[in-house]
């Protein structure tokens, strides 16, 4: 959706039970500036060649015009139609951080006309939309009408759109998780808006000046508006990407008063590392967790609390009894901007800080002392970790070499998988590779996976004080001589596990862009809900 029309807070009294959030966003013409504005629906088709996955994005400039970047993943149909019918949930995806106020992420259906230039010329539209978060509180969908005339944009859920049903009312809350099927119809001289089968609305053939009675084309999409022209850590459909099995299902597509069987056929997404979709016709999935930046780790910090540290050395501190849905009004700057690829975090038992290494074995004190890194040493294989002691810290190598730096050194060790992490103990430490085997070096053993089907490789290692755990990329957990508190096992999830981190008496798990998973301990936030 793409008006500078604001979804100006309006509710009814007969829909009070119908809103989730306790407030609703009815529809006014009053606009406000910045708002990322309402563009037609995508000018795509099933022949447009895909941009490659590693591609720098780019926004497609007629969506510029607006100061926003618009992107998509979805499916549409040339044919002559009086409307259509088709099913896809309600989601809640996040926004980015520096869009919860003027970008928005959604999925709807739009039945329209084009100019014979190809300009989108009158629509009917329908679906959800979420925008205008505030800080503290939680993304809400919103059911929202929208529609264009002439070329022109009008307004979200009025400005000739007509409410025939009390009950489902446009801009108000939809509940997450619920499939709802969505119908545009024109009968009777309206182009009629349902909802799970109930009419709530029409707008009269009249407001398009008698031009816009039968549609030629259908889209069925999900989209994504942001500030600027750079892509963002915006969300669409579940957060899954389309490619998943479960993400966002776009089924059950009919067309009305159409000769033409329906073929509902997925385009090229404008940005497939970031969101995607599959590629059969008429049923489909979309979605992805977007552009977001890739954290390095996470450490305990406080009582209860914990910091997640990115690969460019930004941290976001998350403190017990904070709000996990507030959201900074800047995004962290590095802590060292001159500094490598962060791959490992470590806690200073000592001082309450921490050690940062990047894969070249330099090392960057936060609130610790600095017992200085390898500075251009040449190592067999790439620093993969660092673990603390309560004098220093030790780096390993992808091949089981060991640096210590203030912190007593055991040796290294070799294994036929590459290593992935190592975990300091009282006396010694411990070495994990991809495959789930582990050495103890100078300190007790309690077995390993090694030899074991895994399905996903090992990414991390972690000792508590008891004993040791071991994660995998999709969030299996394994636990030797300490307590099991649960993993993502049989959970879909977006991004790998790149760590886990004891806390308290459980555990966090932490994905590549920051979500964080607590098991038998508080959840204070996450990088995801902050939006970067």
């Amino acid at each position: 959706m793409r008006n500078p029309a604001r979804l100006v807070s309006a509710c009814v009294a007969a829909v009070s039970t119908l809103i989730i959030s306790g407030s609703c966003v009815a529809a006014g013409a009053t606009t406000a500036p910045g708002l990322a504005a309402k563009t037609p629906p995508p000018d795509f088709s099933a022949a447009s060649a895909a941009p490659a996955a590693s591609a720098v994005q780019q926004c497609d400039i007629g969506y510029l015009r607006y100061g926003a970047c618009y992107d998509y993943a979805g499916a549409s149909q040339t044919a002559a139609n009086q409307g259509a019918t088709v099913s896809f949930p309600v989601e809640s995806p996040n926004l980015a951080w520096d869009n919860t106020d003027y970008g928005h992420t959604l999925m709807e259906m739009a039945v329209f006309n084009r100019t014979a230039t190809g300009i989108d010329e009158d629509t009917a539209e329908v679906g959800w939309t979420i925008q205008d978060v505030p800080s503290g509180k939680p993304p809400v969908p919103q059911l929202f009408v929208y529609h264009f005339v002439n070329t022109k944009g009008t307004c979200y859920n009025a400005c000739g759109f007509v409410r025939t049903s009390k009950t489902i009312v446009p801009g108000m809350a939809l509940k997450p998780g619920t499939s709802v099927t969505w119908s545009i119809r024109n009968t009777g001289g309206k182009w009629t808006f349902y909802f799970n089968g109930t009419e709530f609305g029409y707008i009269p053939d009249s407001a398009y000046h008698g031009t816009f009675g039968h549609a030629s084309i259908v889209n069925v999409y999900a989209e994504i508006a942001g500030v600027g022209t750079k892509p963002g850590c915006t969300q669409m459909g579940n957060g899954l990407f389309g490619t998943q099995t479960g993400a966002a299902t776009i089924g059950g597509f009919r067309l009305y008063g159409a000769t033409a069987q329906p073929r509902l056929q997925p385009y090229s997404p404008t940005d497939p590392a970031a969101w995607n979709s599959t590629a059969t016709t008429n049923t489909f999935r979309v979605g992805g967790p977007g552009d977001c930046k890739p954290m390095a780790g996470t450490v305990p910090a406080g009582q209860g609390g914990y910091t997640v540290v990115g690969q460019d050395t930004s941290q976001y501190p998350f403190t017990m009894g904070e709000n996990p849905w507030a959201r900074p009004k800047t995004q962290p700057a590095p802590q060292d901007p001159g500094a490598g690829q962060i791959v490992g975090v470590a806690a200073d038992p000592a001082t309450g800080g921490y050690w940062m290494t990047d894969d070249q074995g330099d090392v960057y004190a936060v609130n610790a002392p600095s017992y200085g890194g390898l500075n251009g040493v040449q190592t067999p294989a790439p620093i993969v970790g660092i673990t603390a002691f309560k004098s220093g810290y030790v780096l390993v190598t992808a091949k089981g070499n060991v640096y210590s730096f203030h912190a007593p050194s055991y040796g290294g060790v070799t294994f036929s998988s590459p290593v992935v992490g190592i975990a300091g103990t009282a006396t010694g430490y411990l070495i994990a590779a991809a495959d789930g085997a582990v050495r103890n070096v100078h300190t007790p053993g309690y077995g390993s996976q090694a030899g074991q089907r895994l399905p996903s490789p090992i990414t991390a290692i972690a000792a508590d004080g008891h004993g040791y755990l071991l994660v995998s990329s999709r969030g299996d957990v394994y636990s030797f001589h300490t307590p099991y508190r649960g993993s993502l096992r049989g959970t879909e999830i977006p991004e790998p596990i790149i760590g886990i981190t004891p806390v308290g008496r459980g555990y966090l798990l932490t994905d590549a862009f920051g979500e964080v998973y607590p098991f038998h301990t508080r959840f204070n936030g996450s990088v995801t809900n902050e939006g970067f």
